[in-house]
């Protein structure tokens, strides 16, 4: 984790951000969170990282970085906001509108939801859809 996204982190903590998000996007960043810390201490340079953890799970029991994310994060004010068929449904206009993935689509919908307009991301694939002011902390 970067210096700028701690920063961020703390400012949520403190309280002086309100922060959302979504169970999938909480998921998704513990997912990284994992695939990263495995490749980084056990997984041999050029295998794939998904088929080694599948052939071998009981790595994910050694990864001290993976829970103590999920309880850093569980520990923030962070709301999560519920996805339901109608976030579903604007989810997969927005996709192709904009060709966005469906996750990220989902994040957008939510977004338009709930009358949100920044977000906090490194994927330069939300540049695409206007009307969001994207904050990247690299």
């Amino acid at each position: 984790m970067t210096g700028q996204c701690r920063a961020f982190l703390q400012r949520v903590a403190a309280g002086e951000i309100q922060a959302f998000s979504s169970a999938g996007a909480v998921a998704d960043a513990l997912f990284k969170t994992m695939v990263i810390e495995a490749a980084h201490r056990f997984v041999p340079s050029g295998a794939k990282v998904l088929a080694y953890l599948q052939k071998h799970p009981e790595i994910i029991g050694q990864l001290p970085h993976y829970p103590a994310a999920a309880k850093g994060l569980s520990n923030l004010p962070l709301q999560l906001l519920p996805i339901d068929w109608e976030v579903i449904r604007a989810g997969v206009q927005i996709s192709v509108q904009h060709r966005l993935l469906t996750n990220d689509a989902l994040i957008v919908a939510l977004m338009q939801r709930h009358q949100l307009v920044h977000l906090i991301t490194n994927d330069d694939d939300f540049d695409r859809v206007p009307g969001l002011t994207i904050w990247k902390p690299r």
